[in-house]
């Protein structure tokens, strides 16, 4: 909800039993805050930083759905908040504090002879309490443009700068889940068989529980051609020992069997994961070694459909070098 500041109101409290002057008199000219809070923690925990905002609502008591203005912020009076000044009818305060859950309070402030007629809030606010429950960072809705899901529509993230795989987002009926907790700038990409792939970074915020989920709907455009413009690579190889732990600092290349090239290498992702060539079919010779390890090798065929080539996916498994003595 928008919330304004409000500059510092330089009135004089009145009491709160309001300002009714004597007969013959005039009412004083010192204003009144509608509302005065005090606010503290259901722990007797200390609410340093503290805030509380109030919003003056609809004169129809049955409806607090149209406010007449945003949330507007309280004047912090020491230990005390001042909200509204000279302002009657139903207002709405609401108390936040770090590590606590949110309160809101709606009183009723009624007009006096001379001024309005205060009320005191007393709000204790309670620490909140997480679950354990994880929260998406992103959540995606593929559409098209009459906005109906996408049969066959797919989806994957990864971070900026980052040279680990990207990984592909979770299905949530016909919506998908791009990273788990995951806060900072994600980079989303996103397509359909018919229509043109589509990425965007997202900038997701930590919140005091969890990532503050961003929900984006995205409506794909048609393609004149079932291709899209991504590079697959031939060949992706994940290499590991005997244990299937990760053993990034292996060497992989691969060697085409129709071209008497040098051995070609493959691109690392620093996660064990492997990519050899980009879009070039054939057969091909993978060669793996690392320190310590016997060599693995294979020969691979990868075939290309009207598109892409159908990327071979290969394990290397490593067994560990045994010396005598």
């Amino acid at each position: 909800m928008p919330r304004t500041a409000r500059p510092l109101v330089l009135f004089f409290l009145a009491t709160f039993a309001g300002c009714f002057p004597a007969q013959g008199e005039l009412c004083g000219l010192s204003a009144v805050y509608s509302v005065q809070v005090e606010v503290s923690s259901s722990t007797e925990e200390t609410l340093a930083d503290a805030a509380v905002f109030f919003r003056v609502l609809d004169s129809d008591i049955h409806d607090d759905s149209q406010p007449s203005a945003a949330f507007e912020a309280c004047e912090q009076l020491g230990s005390s908040f001042g909200c509204g000044v000279e302002a009657d009818g139903r207002i709405e305060v609401m108390v936040e504090a770090q590590g606590h859950e949110e309160a809101s309070h709606i009183v009723e402030v009624g007009q006096g002879q001379c001024h309005v007629e205060p009320e005191h809030l007393v709000v204790q606010l309670e620490p909140l309490s997480c679950t354990a429950e994880a929260a998406p960072s992103v959540v995606l809705s593929l559409v098209d443009d009459q906005g109906e899901a996408i049969p066959g529509a797919f989806a994957g993230w990864g971070l900026p700068f980052d040279d680990s795989a990207w990984q592909e987002c979770e299905a949530l009926g016909t919506d998908f889940a791009c990273g788990w907790e995951q806060s900072g700038i994600l980079e989303v990409t996103a397509g359909a068989p018919g229509y043109q792939p589509w990425m965007q970074s997202i900038e997701v915020e930590a919140g005091e529980c969890h990532v503050q989920t961003r929900y984006i709907e995205v409506a794909l455009e048609e393609s004149d051609t079932p291709c899209t413009s991504e590079v697959r690579p031939s060949i992706v190889v994940v290499v590991t020992d005997t244990l299937a732990n990760p053993l990034p600092s292996a060497e992989t290349h691969f060697v085409p069997h129709l071209k008497p090239l040098e051995p070609a290498p493959c691109y690392s992702t620093n996660n064990g994961r492997f990519f050899c060539g980009e879009e070039e079919p054939g057969e091909f010779d993978v060669l793996v070694r690392a320190e310590g390890y016997l060599p693995w090798s294979t020969t691979v065929r990868v075939d290309r459909n009207e598109c892409h080539v159908e990327t071979q996916y290969l394990l290397a498994e490593l067994t560990e070098m045994v010396f005598d003595g």
